[in-house]
């Protein structure tokens, strides 16, 4: 916000009144107060394909122990498991994303009897011991990327699970204790960025089982479908081209029919995290399956430089060759990750909005597609990131100074202060300010003493020295 200054007042005795009247208006910095952190991989919904423990979280919003809006689900995942962990996280009051902000995982979360041995990254490994005091086994600690999601990679390192459930909805079973010795195992997680009882929440309990001798999934690859997950595309955060999706599927059998066209715009030089979401035939996780991501792909005309932190782009490839292939594991509920960073120096100008169309000049982008080991039709989501850079911002403008008198008042306007400090001095006397660091111009009345005066002004290294007469 720019501020317009108009005086503060100043009086000195003697023979003289200094007078400095000023008037600031500033910007008051917004705090954030509440968050909403959603889990967006694993997809789990209660009833469907996890066990639906709203209620018990009904139950402790209404104690205040949890905000209202915050979520409790139970889902299995086969013990020795890497579950891929991600969150998407806003701001409660506005529902805009929550960019470079500090997410933390409490894991094995205090009170809810975890067992499980995990960790995360090179972290410590959780003992699976309740503690007395109410503390969390583990917590780390990760920054939201450009688009507002962060992801934490929760690793198991049992090597014996609870008993394999009837299916993924069932209610699992008590903690062990001495009456009941059915063996119950697992780490409930859930993320924060205010406070447990301000931010809405999706509280999560894995259940990590043996795996028996019939499959909890059976897949049926006749159909794959490979969606991208997060950054999440809308209609309002990315450019959906339905008419490549058209040429590509339809008028060409290029892919099959499903096939989704994204285009979204991306920072240069940042890293963000892309995670895909892969189901069957019969929209049941496709867990423990290669995917193979064609990076910068061929007949593309990619011409930007990203790396997974193994494999970087080739832009000098042929145009009939992949500049790039990444190849990674999908998890137990069929989520696939990359952190993908860009490299280069220089983009095209940042757009209007997300949603402007690119121009067909001066691109610089890379397109990625994924593909599923053993799919007999692979339908996926194909992504362009667009590539752009910020604006350097103006270079700003020379101090300069204005003083004018009317009867017995000199007024000094200080033009582009640059937020330096102010010093204006008349004889033995000298005040000093320090402006808002976004005022274009600040301006001070000096009262004159009778007779000549001498004024003289300093800011920024730069000074003028002005002589008046008060009569």
């Amino acid at each position: 916000m720019r501020g317009k200054v108009k005086g503060i007042a100043l009086l000195s005795g003697l023979a003289m009144i200094f007078a400095l009247l000023q008037f600031a208006t500033t910007a008051a910095s917004a705090t954030l107060t509440a968050a909403k952190i959603r889990l967006v991989t694993p997809s789990l919904q209660g009833d469907v394909n996890a066990w639906n423990g709203q209620q018990l979280m009904n139950t402790w919003v209404g104690n205040t122990w949890y905000a209202a809006g915050s979520t409790f689900t139970r889902a299995y995942a086969p013990v020795g498991s890497n579950i891929i962990l991600t969150y998407y996280a806003t701001d409660a009051a506005t529902d805009l994303p929550l960019i470079d902000t500090e997410v933390k995982l409490r894991i094995n979360k205090a009170y809810s009897g975890s067992n499980a041995l995990v960790k995360v990254g090179s972290s410590a490994t959780t003992n699976g011991i309740e503690k007395s005091n109410g503390t969390d086994q583990l917590q780390v600690t990760g920054k939201t990327d450009q688009f507002g999601y962060v992801t934490f990679i929760l690793d198991n390192v049992d090597t014996v699970g609870e008993p394999q459930p009837a299916s993924l909805t069932t209610e699992p079973p008590a903690l062990s204790n001495d009456a009941n010795p059915a063996v119950s195992l697992y780490s409930q997680v859930f993320p924060e960025i205010t406070g447990q009882s301000t931010d809405q929440a999706d509280m999560t309990e894995f259940h990590f089982y043996q795996p028996g001798n019939t499959p909890l999934i059976t897949n049926n690859l006749a159909t794959t479908t490979t969606r991208l997950a997060a950054p999440f595309p809308t209609e309002t955060t990315a450019i959906s081209r339905v008419d490549l999706e058209t040429l590509f599927s339809v008028t060409n059998p290029w892919y099959a029919v499903g096939i989704k066209v994204w285009q979204k715009y991306h920072e240069i030089n940042t890293t963000s995290n892309l995670a895909y979401t892969v189901k069957d035939a019969n929209g049941a996780w496709v867990g423990n399956t290669q995917v193979t991501f064609s990076v910068g792909k061929a007949y593309s005309g990619s011409n930007a430089n990203v790396t997974d932190g193994t494999t970087a782009t080739n832009t000098g490839a042929a145009n009939d060759q992949d500049q790039a292939q990444w190849i990674a594991t999908t998890d137990p509920f069929g989520t696939v990750m990359f952190n993908l960073k860009n490299t280069d120096t220089s983009g095209i100008t940042k757009p209007e909005s997300m949603i402007t169309p690119v121009a067909e000049a001066n691109k610089k982008f890379t397109q990625i597609w994924p593909v599923v080991a053993g799919s007999g039709s692979n339908v996926a989501d194909m992504l362009e990131y667009h590539f752009y850079q910020l604006q350097a911002p103006p270079e700003p403008e020379d101090t300069s100074f204005t003083l004018t008198k009317k009867n017995s008042v000199v007024k000094v306007t200080v033009n582009s202060p640059n937020g330096k400090a102010v010093s204006i001095s008349v004889g033995g006397y000298k005040f000093t300010h320090l402006p808002s660091s976004d005022s274009v111009s600040v301006s001070y009345n000096v009262t004159l003493p009778k007779g000549k005066s001498t004024i003289k002004v300093l800011c920024n290294g730069v000074s003028k020295t002005k002589s008046f007469v008060n009569k």
